[in-house]
């Protein structure tokens, strides 16, 4: 068994492609588009890098890869919480427990001599990407941005110490019209009354520079005291903004205005892993063939984002948020389902007003960290 650092374009070949043999012949694995995950690990381009530190190990035992990992340190969350906490993400290994094992050793050991005190992950590479491993839900397909990975992967990290400390969900319901959503209506009746200069407008994409400032701003606000927050930079925000904004659909982005204010933002996005599914990690040189004829056929969303400022929270403005976007959902016509996702296991009041729709949970995710 050899851990060697991933240098090497042969190295980040293997790297990059090693899902595909961990994941082969399994029916609910999307696989990522290429370019998308180089992305999300060049410390050059992904403005992320800017704040953090990012080292990959590779497993190979005779001349074959059998796992991968990525040791991460964040300063702007470490910073936040005030917390000596190093990440590990980008896992994927296949069932040898040797190799992850050695792995999970090497970014220990790595944040370890660099003075970092626990270990937590996984996160590939921040709580504001994709994060968790999947420990319920496994014979369903992961929604657009969401993880997937084998169940052994739980035993792999419990084996080597690791403890859970959140758990994340995902609940789907239907985006029919049904009682919840008629409750909703008869609140906002009365919510219109107290509030008259309530709006709730679509993002516009031809102000793009204005609109992700507003939403920076929200953003920011709005989920400070979530557990595990690291706030978004104006670069990071800008990056996001730019890889998304091909996939957005307009009017299913709602910022919500009190005399004039935003304070709250509502993101659903088109579960486009109902496409990426027929692509195999490549658009070109035919794969947007593919995504344009598959777009047209997607029937589920992601409710990415919901989130209003401190100042008016508790003040039910956020039912006027969500119940105008979900008329914007129905009037679309297309979308049959929607999965939430994901919800803080400790954020009762997303939970409970969650929980007005009658949804079913479908996934859950675990956030797992060990002292180093």
């Amino acid at each position: 068994m050899k851990i060697k650092e991933v240098i090497s374009k042969e190295d980040w070949k293997g790297f990059l492609k090693l899902p595909w043999q961990v994941y082969k012949g399994n029916p609910y694995w999307v696989p990522p588009l290429i370019e998308d995950e180089k992305f999300r690990l060049d410390t050059k381009k992904n403005p992320f890098y800017h704040h953090a530190q990012l080292k990959c190990f590779i497993a190979i035992k005779e001349g074959k890869i059998l796992g991968r990992i990525a040791g991460i340190i964040d300063e702007n969350y470490i910073n936040t919480h005030n917390e000596k906490t190093g990440f590990f993400g980008f896992f994927e290994c296949l069932p040898d427990y040797e190799s992850a094992e050695a792995l999970l050793s090497a970014v220990r050991d790595w944040l370890k001599k660099r003075g970092i005190r626990y270990l937590m992950g996984p996160f590939s590479p921040s709580i504001n990407d994709t994060c968790g491993l999947l420990i319920e839900g496994f014979d369903k397909m992961p929604c657009f941005m969401m993880p997937y990975n084998p169940p052994y992967y739980i035993e792999f990290v419990e084996r080597f110490g690791m403890k859970k400390t959140m758990d994340l969900l995902a609940y789907e319901t239907k985006t029919e019209q049904n009682k919840a959503i008629s409750r909703i209506s008869s609140l906002v009746e009365r919510l219109r009354k107290k509030y008259p200069d309530v709006k709730i407008r679509n993002v516009n994409l031809k102000r793009v520079d204005e609109e992700i400032k507003t939403i920076r701003n929200i953003f920011n606000n709005a989920w400070e005291r979530n557990w595990g927050f690291t706030p978004l930079t104006d670069e990071e925000m800008k990056s996001i903004a730019k890889r998304l904004k091909p996939l957005i659909v307009p009017d299913l982005v709602s910022i919500g205005e009190y005399k004039g204010e935003p304070f709250g933002l509502i993101l659903f996005l088109p579960d486009y892993n109902q496409v990426f599914k027929h692509i195999n990690g490549c658009l070109f040189p035919f794969g947007w063939l593919k995504f344009l004829w598959y777009t047209r056929k997607i029937d589920r969303i992601r409710g990415l984002l919901l989130g209003v400022k401190h100042k008016y929270q508790g003040t039910g403005l956020v039912s006027f948020l969500f119940y105008k976007s979900w008329q914007k959902v129905l009037k679309r016509g297309q979308y049959k389902y929607v999965e939430l996702s994901w919800a803080l296991e400790n954020n009762l009041p997303v939970l409970r007003s969650t929980r007005l729709l009658n949804p079913t949970l479908t996934k859950v995710y675990r956030i797992y960290k060990m002292e180093i």
